[in-house]
């Protein structure tokens, strides 16, 4: 059957006729109804809305905006602008590849700024890390039973409770989840909240925990450069530490930062008296806490280490059997230095020495 044309009335020469070809059918106040098929090789143009109760197929659109599910059959690319997600989140079945993944807590606050949680308290369920132990009630953060925390340095965490059950489980920081020691750098705490500015030298590992009642709480990872932790470590493979390879002499490389090393090897040939300078201890280290230092030198018969400084401040030396050690006369000399921080002061310091010659 040959293409037909609508129908129209030509009133002016009361005429029914076709309509020309080019021509608009103007239909303002009436509907299309029934139609099977709409075929169109230009544009369709609608001012008002366009339901469809099957399936629309279409091979390129600026704009998407529906209220249902839409499938795309051969993957959805996204040049610019990025995905956003109000709410419901990005459900994944099969592999997600990506370059980097954004945790929730970049989401929720930038660098600098405050993050707040809500802490209520619940019994514990299956779900809580220490349930059967300690306390029968558990820490809930926004909704969540006692969540093992990621938190970020640069950052404040706001943990807020109503002031009855801050009263009863009062929310504090420790290194250790038996509450051995406290934590209480950066941390402030009043009748309604507990807050902690976490920063590059906050431990690494820190639990929160009710000071009243035992392990209500989990563990916090702060992503800081610190490695402290009050618990013990237990390395089931090898350890493998890194040394600094000096590549020169002592007597041009005085000054030795904790952060290249504890361990440092000079390959030079060494002359004479010599002060060794570790530096950055002061800043890392508190009262109550050690590092030590191992120390390579090729002594060539002259060169000694006789001077020890802590971050430019000569500390005096308690050396093993009661004596400075001489210079070996070939092979390498070994200085190990055991530096103990007894205050608060840059000379508040205790250093224990020895040296054994190794040719």
């Amino acid at each position: 059957m040959a293409n037909r044309f609508p129908l129209v009335v030509d009133s002016s020469a009361l005429q029914i006729k076709e309509i020309p070809n080019g021509d608009n059918l103007d239909l303002t106040g009436n509907s299309i109804v029934n139609v099977v098929d709409i075929t169109a090789t230009g544009d369709i143009t609608a001012g008002g809305n366009l339901s469809v109760g099957g399936t629309v197929t279409y091979s390129d659109v600026t704009n998407i905006d529906s209220v249902g599910i839409i499938t795309a059959r051969t993957g959805v690319k996204v040049t610019s602008g990025g995905i956003d997600v109000s709410s419901g989140g990005i459900n994944v079945t099969g592999i997600n590849t990506a370059d980097a993944f954004v945790g929730h807590d970049y989401l929720r606050a930038p660098f600098g700024t405050t993050v707040n949680y809500s802490v209520t308290i619940a019994s514990k369920t299956a779900a809580h890390r220490y349930q059967g132990s300690g306390s029968s009630n558990g820490y809930v953060i926004d909704g969540v039973e006692s969540p093992f925390l990621t938190l970020t340095p640069g950052r404040t965490y706001r943990f807020t409770l109503s002031s009855s059950d801050m009263t009863s489980h009062p929310f504090r920081f420790y290194l250790e989840a038996d509450k051995t020691t406290a934590y209480t750098t950066n941390v402030t705490s009043t009748a309604t909240y507990t807050e902690i500015v976490v920063t590059d030298s906050t431990p690494a590992v820190l639990h929160y925990q009710c000071s009243s009642h035992s392990l209500m709480g989990n563990a916090v990872n702060t992503n800081s450069g610190s490695s402290t932790t009050g618990e013990t470590a237990t390395f089931y493979g090898g350890l493998a530490e890194k040394y600094e390879k000096a590549g020169t002499t002592l007597g041009s490389q005085t000054n030795n930062p904790l952060t290249d090393g504890n361990i440092i090897l000079f390959t030079g040939n060494e002359s004479g008296n010599k002060t060794i300078n570790f530096t950055g201890v002061h800043a890392q280290l508190s009262d109550g806490e050690t590092c030590s230092f191992t120390v390579i030198i090729s002594p060539n018969s002259s060169g000694v280490i006789n001077t020890v400084q802590v971050d430019g401040q000569a500390i005096t030396v308690k050396w093993s059997g009661g004596s400075a050690p001489s210079a070996g006369s070939s092979g390498q000399d070994i200085y190990t230095f055991q530096i103990l921080k007894t205050g608060s002061g840059t000379s508040d310091y205790t250093v224990f020495g020895a040296a054994a010659n190794y040719a």
